[in-house]
């Protein structure tokens, strides 16, 4: 709220904040003085000369946008945070030559990064760096986010090439999740996308190629993990144990119908080695899951597998 004061003393208003003086309905009042008129606003877009409060904030409150529609300030701030994160450190002067902006817009937005411990002041005169909490900027950013922008692209590819649905999944605690589905882009789908589905680990095509290809500490803890919750974790452990071994065989998991109209899926490990970051699979009518449906469509998901895997790697050493 604004405080008004050009009154007698003793009679003071407030004011809403200046965006709801446009509404013609809103009138301020004073008891002993009858209705008040509203502030004096600037008609003109502030300058980058104007307080940096206001900054670029046409009249009526309204934040300046860019030309995409976005906010200008927040735009320009991740622009310079971007820059600052491809160096040690950096002058301002090198810092305006970059962005193509004026040194007091840069002064401003790396006063206010620094108020949130995000830009430090190097030791060198004029220079800025990075600081310790832009580092958490990035930490929602896992192997699985990365999986999904890398993946994503290749399986709609490769959709429009087969036809059938693929789907990229990730182990949350003793399940698979299901991150990316193509089935919006496949005319043999059946519903309109699986992502957020989740999957048992013994049950499942993408569980058994996990756990199959994970490396052997983490396969006895999710075995453990998964048997202390089965109701006949001996039969269970047995049976695993088998669906392991057949699934490390043949190279990749496979769900077969369990009954008349059920879909059937094939499903791959992405990663190396041991260092699995995911699991790729293809869902079938469960009828044509034949000897010669794996023959034909294996080749196609090795390959999308190993240009994930490149991908991956080409993220981790940028």
């Amino acid at each position: 709220m604004e405080r008004y004061n050009e009154r007698p003393s003793g009679h003071e208003l407030y004011f809403p904040p200046a965006r709801m003086w446009n509404d013609a309905s809103f009138t301020a009042r004073c008891p002993r003085c009858g209705p008040a008129k509203p502030p004096k606003m600037k008609s003109e877009p502030l300058t980058e000369h104007d307080d940096q409060a206001t900054a670029g904030r046409p009249a009526g409150g309204k934040p300046a946008t860019s030309a995409g529609g976005g906010v200008r300030a927040v735009a320009r701030a991740l622009s310079l945070l971007a820059l600052l994160s491809r160096h040690e450190s950096l002058a301002l002067a090198d810092m305006q030559q970059e962005l193509g902006l004026p040194k007091s817009t840069i002064h401003r937005l790396l006063a206010t990064l620094g108020q949130e411990g995000y830009v430090v002041a190097d030791a060198r005169a004029g220079h800025y760096r990075i600081a310790a909490a832009a580092q958490a900027l990035g930490a929602g950013y896992t192997v699985r986010s990365a999986l999904v922008d890398v993946g994503g692209a290749i399986t709609r590819r490769v959709t429009r090439q087969i036809r059938w649905p693929l789907a990229l999944g990730t182990l949350e605690g003793t399940v698979m999740v299901v991150r990316d589905s193509t089935m919006p882009y496949s005319p043999l789908a059946v519903q309109a996308t699986t992502v957020g589905h989740r999957h048992g680990l013994p049950v499942s095509a993408m569980g058994l190629a996990y756990l199959a290809f994970c490396d052997a500490v983490q396969r006895d803890i999710l075995r453990e993990a998964v048997l202390a919750d089965a109701t006949t974790p001996r039969l269970l452990g047995t049976q695993l144990s088998r669906d392991i071994e057949a699934t490390r065989r043949r190279g990749y998991g496979l769900r077969l119908p369990a009954r008349r109209g059920d879909s059937a899926t094939l499903a791959l490990p992405v990663g190396q080695g041991a260092t699995i970051a995911g699991v790729l699979s293809m869902t079938t009518f469960g009828t044509l899951m034949t000897h010669q449906t794996l023959a034909r469509h294996l080749p196609v998901l090795r390959r999308a597998v190993a240009e994930i895997v490149a991908g991956l790697a080409a993220r981790v050493e940028n």
